[in-house]
């Protein structure tokens, strides 16, 4: 399922679930993706994937400017947020409650435009 907004010829789309495939595909037909990954126990953080290869998930750090990589493995347990950035495992109770709130993991934003 995907709902669009079209504003300024352009398509902001927001899948409302997402994998790792479905990522890579978007990706890789030149559209980076948003996307909410954890970065600690209790903080999350918004991040563009760029890219990715067999084993990494290539993505632009916002806060930094710079261009990071996870294993494919290690990005999606941050996007599922069961663990974080740093390998860690992440208790289950605080996603919960954001699912509650209707923020969800493994969804992601990109814009499909004609410019």
């Amino acid at each position: 399922h995907t709902r669009c907004l079209s504003d300024w010829s352009s398509d902001v789309c927001l899948p409302i679930s997402g994998n790792i495939k479905k990522l890579k595909c978007v990706v890789g037909s030149g559209k980076p993706c948003i996307v909410l990954i954890r970065s600690g126990e209790w903080n999350w953080h918004y991040v563009i994937v760029i890219g990715y290869d067999k084993e990494m998930i290539y993505y632009a750090n916002p806060t930094d400017a710079e261009i990071d990589a996870l294993s494919v493995e290690e990005f999606d347990r941050a996007w599922n947020w069961t663990g974080d950035i740093r390998g860690r495992s992440c208790s289950w109770w605080i996603s919960f409650w954001l699912r509650i709130l209707e923020i969800y993991p493994r969804t992601y934003v990109y814009v499909d435009s004609n410019i």
